[in-house]
């Protein structure tokens, strides 16, 4: 599964999440969440763009328990 989430207010869930949701939007521009998730396991990317046009974000390694 791939989902893209636009929206940067439930961006980030976790502590200190209000300071880096603050930083991401007063230095980033065009924020985005990309999330790849499998059975048990899985990726989120919160990115945007600096002015100089290059990405700048953070990566979250996430478990969950698969049941079918």
């Amino acid at each position: 599964m791939f989902a893209v989430d636009k929206s940067l207010s439930e961006m980030i869930s976790y502590p200190k999440g209000e300071q880096v949701r603050q930083f991401m939007q007063e230095t980033l521009q065009g924020c985005r969440r990309y999330t790849i998730s499998f059975w048990e396991s899985g990726y989120a990317y919160d990115l945007g763009y600096t002015q100089t046009g290059d990405r700048l974000g953070f990566k979250h390694r996430f478990w969950c328990e698969y049941n079918p």
